[in-house]
């Protein structure tokens, strides 16, 4: 169909209806995301449990056309594309039957290659839970630990603040695409981080 697989990889997570545990079922027995955009819609109806609104020719059509809209994106900011089956993919994640099929990345960290600890807590953060994130990634610094937070206000850019100034790699896990930085006040920041650690989303641009 002349785009290549990637382009497929990213269609099916735009399609509707199309949640992690279902998804990774449909490239077991199809052995490709990008079979499913081959087959006919009566195939797949019989094949799987679906509605036929998801398997409609216009619909995984216009997921293609998204997904080739996204690339370009991507392409465009260095942003990588991690399909669940890559080894680039986080490997214990792959445990969980409900994590993402694709993750999108954006920095230099190899995922599989560091000892990670997830530290996040209160947006309101007090004086006191403040100094004490400090101190605990302080205190991990000489195991070099990668920090894993969430880049909201209060522990999670204390950690990540603290982080960059040990010399700790850092990972934020965001919960939007990264054509918009949330909170904005956190663009410096977000760049800081994808210089030496790297930024993480499940969701497209």
């Amino acid at each position: 169909m002349g785009h290549n697989k990637r382009i497929y990889q990213m269609a099916l997570t735009h399609l509707p209806k199309m949640g992690s545990v279902f998804g990774r079922e449909v490239v077991a027995k199809l052995g490709g995301a990008e079979v499913f955009f081959e087959e006919s819609k009566e195939r797949l109806m019989s094949e799987f449990e679906i509605k036929a609104e998801v398997v409609d020719a216009v619909v995984r059509s216009e997921a293609v056309g998204r997904a080739e809209r996204n690339a370009d994106w991507l392409e465009k900011h260095d942003v990588e594309v991690l399909w669940f089956e890559d080894p680039e993919f986080p490997a214990l994640l792959n445990h969980h039957l409900d994590s993402p099929m694709i993750l999108y990345k954006k920095g230099p960290l190899k995922l599989n290659e560091t000892r990670m600890v997830s530290v996040v807590g209160s947006r309101r953060a007090t004086e006191y839970g403040l100094r004490y994130t400090q101190k605990f990634v302080e205190e991990l610094a000489p195991y070099g630990a990668c920090i894993v937070s969430g880049l909201a206000h209060g522990i999670d850019a204390c950690a990540h603040r603290t982080a960059l100034n040990c010399g700790l790699p850092t990972v934020a896990v965001l919960g939007n695409g990264f054509d918009e930085v949330y909170p904005r006040n956190h663009t410096g920041l977000s760049q800081e981080i994808a210089t030496s650690g790297a930024l993480l989303t499940e969701f497209p641009p």
